[in-house]
C-alpha cells in the first residue's frame, strides 16, 4: 500500500505498524523523535500498536542540538 513519509511516497505492506516503519527507514535511535499521522501527534506508547493505513500522511521529526 502507498503512504507518504515526510512528503515522500513509499510502498509498505498492509500490516505495517509505525514502529516497523523505523526499520524500513533505518531509524535505530528513537530518542528525540516525534511522529504525526495525518496531522495528529501519536504517542510513543502507541507506535508498536498503530497500524498504518493506505494513504496515511506520516511526518517524522527529529530533535537536533544547536542554537
Amino acid at each position: 500500500m502507498r503512504i507518504r513519509v515526510n512528503e515522500i511516497e513509499r510502498e509498505v505492506s498492509s500490516d505495517t505498524k509505525l514502529l516497523e516503519l523505523f526499520d524500513t527507514l533505518d531509524i535505530n535511535n528513537h530518542m528525540g523523535v516525534a511522529i504525526a499521522v495525518n496531522n495528529e501527534i501519536t504517542s510513543k506508547s502507541e507506535w508498536g500498536k498503530r497500524q498504518i493505513k493506505e494513504n496515511d500522511q506520516i511526518l517524522i521529526i527529529r530533535a537536533t542540538n544547536g542554537g
